[in-house]
This record gives C-alpha cells, structure tokens and sequence, in this order.
C-alpha cells in the first residue's frame, strides 16, 4: 500500500508503480532495485505462442526510473527513463518524448487527487485517506468536459482490490472485475465480466508454489490460465528480483 505523506515529486513517480501493482495485482516486500519478468504464453498443446521480458529498476527511495520492454532473443523493443520536471514527468522513449502534466490536490472529504494529461486526454485518479485508489475517470477533449471511462474501486480489510467497477462515457455500468487471494495475500482468480458482450468474459486462475517464494516472501514463478468462451491461454511469469545491499 502506497500512502500519501505529501505533494512531493517523487510521489508522482510512486504513482506509476502504484497503478502498476493495482492492475497487476503483484505486491513486492524488500528493498528492491530491480525486477526482471519473463511472460511465456502457451497454446492449448503447450507450444509457445509468444515470449517477452520485462525489466523495472527503481531508485533508492523506491520510483521507478527505467523500464525495458524487449521480445525474447531480440533488442528492446521499448525503453522508458522517467524523469521529473517541475509537474512534468517525463518519458523517453528511445528518441522521443511522452510527457504528462501533473496536477495534485486535497479532496475536501479527506484523501488526495492525482490529475495527469497526456495527448488531448486528462485522467483523475483519486485516492482515500489511506492512499488507497477508489476512483478513476478518464476524459478528453480540451478543457477535458467528454468523460470516456469512468471506474470505481473496493477492497477488503487487507487493503487488496477485490472488485472494480466500470462504466461508459454515459456513465451506465458495461462491466466488472472481481479479484480473489489465498490467506498469504497471493492473487489466485481475476473474473472479467461484460454486460453486453459477453464473448470477451474470461477467468484468470493463477496459482503458485512455495518452492517458488524467495526468502522475502516474493514469488518467482508463477502460472495463470485465462478461460475465454472456447478458447484456454496458458502463461507462465518467471521474475528474477534483486535486492538493495
């Protein structure tokens, strides 16, 4: 769980790896450096369909600085350096630049809100007064009045995601996501569901081994099936983590 302690740049860049965990649902303990991700997707008869790796570094106090996205046995395929800028970050990618304007603000009830644009588009994420995120809205079109996603978030006593709730740019429920953990925290089910189009609900079912927690109680291996209507994905995620000295 990431808490708000203040209006600091460095909080901005938290904020990228907060979302991260949130969507990814991959809780890390230690003091870590960097993390380093192998995705093998298997077809039903176990040949590999796709491989990619992914490597974040963070910095001392624990921002994100670098990420490297690359397909296996070949050159990067993306890299970003993240840098802070005033209420910019900014993200280079090989020769180019991608920039977001940050704005941050006490909520009148409690808690705090992040606003960042990118590209003709603004999105609001706000938090609790725990630092967990409950809500997250998506608009475009200067000055950011057409609202295109709007998606409300609840957890459990723990502080994990349990249900996300998602709605259009009418504001009308079209879909939700529920997450479910073992009593260790792990995340072992993710059900998508669509109101309208059901042909893209799926389960994910991950599951782990203790053989594959290293001493700080992080998983280094683990294997998630996605059930689609006729059709079964299988990926397995290696990670190789290093920890600060």
């Amino acid at each position: 769980m990431i808490l708000l302690m203040g209006f600091t740049h460095q909080y901005r860049q938290k904020h990228l790896a907060y979302i991260r965990t949130l969507y990814d649902q991959q809780k890390t303990y230690g003091h870590i450096s960097a993390i380093r991700e192998i995705h093998l997707t298997l077809k039903t008869d176990s040949t590999a369909t796709d491989s990619m790796m992914l490597e974040t570094k963070y910095s001392n106090d624990g921002n994100i600085y670098q990420e490297t996205y690359s397909e296996i046995h070949h050159v990067p395929a993306n890299v970003q350096v993240f840098d802070v800028n005033g209420d910019e970050l900014q993200a280079r990618r090989f020769k180019s630049k991608v920039k977001w304007r940050y704005l941050t603000k006490k909520r009148e009830r409690g808690g705090k809100e992040i606003i960042f644009d990118q590209a003709g588009q603004r999105e609001i994420y706000r938090f609790d007064k725990s630092g967990l995120l409950i809500n997250r809205k998506k608009y475009q079109g200067y000055p950011y009045k057409q609202l295109l996603e709007n998606s409300l978030y609840k957890y459990d006593s723990g502080g994990n995601l349990i249900e996300e709730e998602q709605y259009n740019s009418k504001n009308n429920l079209y879909g939700y996501v529920t997450y479910k953990y073992d009593n260790m925290g792990l995340l072992t089910e993710k059900s998508q569901c669509y109101l309208k189009d059901t042909k893209t609900n799926s389960i994910h079912l991950y599951s782990y081994d203790k053989a594959d927690m290293d001493g700080f109680g992080n998983w280094v291996k683990r294997i998630e099936k996605k059930f689609k209507k006729n059709d079964t994905v299988t990926q397995i995620v290696t990670r190789q983590i290093e920890y600060k000295k």
